[in-house]
């Protein structure tokens, strides 16, 4: 039921201009990156990541962490699994919270 409640979402995201439901989503809800939870202020970031407390998933979780750490600006990032989310701590002026999402994209 809730998967076609969602779907009936589609057609309208579209007439408004939003090329798909995460797009509207990003524009209407306010820690929505890319379809992701995620805030940032000046010195750290928390996005989230599903899946990484199943088992398995470290691999995942190791390369999603050197990714986001080979990034400008990104003093370092830590998987935080049971809440699935990842913490990045900003060096320097960073990459910007869209462009930390599309790293794990």
């Amino acid at each position: 039921m809730f998967a076609a409640m969602l779907q009936a979402l589609v057609a309208p995201a579209q007439a408004l201009g939003a090329p798909s439901l995460p797009a509207l989503l990003n524009a209407v809800v306010p820690d929505r990156v890319q379809g992701r939870r995620a805030w940032a202020d000046q010195d750290r970031a928390a996005i989230e990541v599903r899946g990484l407390n199943r088992p398995g998933s470290s691999a995942r979780a190791t390369r999603i962490v050197v990714a986001l750490e080979s990034q400008p600006g990104v003093a370092w990032a830590r998987v935080n699994a049971p809440l699935g989310r990842v913490i990045v701590a900003f060096a320097a002026e960073p990459l910007g919270l869209a462009g930390l999402v599309s790293v794990i994209d």
